[in-house]
């Protein structure tokens, strides 16, 4: 709220309570998600991490369920992220076709995601270069891992409101 003096057009001054919109700072919220298909694993995980100096890691694993969410919210956005899933070392997978064309996706100079840094001993998956949010709004990576007898994973992924690579 601001006050503010105005002056009408009969040269009466009148005060006026004015409800004005502080400056709101440029947020989003980053979202990654897992579903898994045919199986329950609480040995897949799945995360991110801004380049911010000092940012802290989320992660989350599905436990008893087949699934899991987890997101936090950044201010003084575009941000750049590090996205990663860890799968069980010696697991076999297979990235869907439309999966492996969206974390393929890069530019020249591109800054590399870290994905197998976050994964330990595991596998780590994810985009070949680090992600930049959108500048409002939201940015989410949704992951599914389906278990068929005798096949490998299916894992597939779509990157949501991503401005690119960066």
């Amino acid at each position: 709220m601001r006050l503010q003096s105005i002056v009408m057009p009969s040269g009466v001054a009148m005060l006026a309570l004015l409800l004005v919109n502080p400056a709101v700072a440029d947020d989003v919220l980053v979202q990654t998600k897992v579903t898994l298909s045919g199986f329950n694993s609480s040995s897949i995980t799945i995360g991110f991490e801004s380049t911010d100096v000092g940012a802290t890691t989320y992660t989350c694993s599905p436990s008893n369920g087949p699934g899991c969410v987890q997101s936090n919210s950044y201010s003084d956005a575009p941000k750049n992220m590090h996205i990663f899933m860890c799968l069980p070392a010696g697991a076999t997978y297979q990235l869907a076709p439309q999966c492996a064309g969206a974390l393929s996706v890069s530019t020249p100079g591109c800054h590399a995601n870290k994905a197998p840094s976050f994964c330990g001993q595991q596998q780590g998956v994810g985009p070949n270069c680090q992600m930049r949010t959108v500048k409002q709004g939201t940015s989410a990576i949704t992951w599914t891992v389906t278990y068929t007898a005798g096949q490998p994973w299916s894992v597939g992924c779509q990157l949501s409101n991503f401005d690119g690579p960066h």
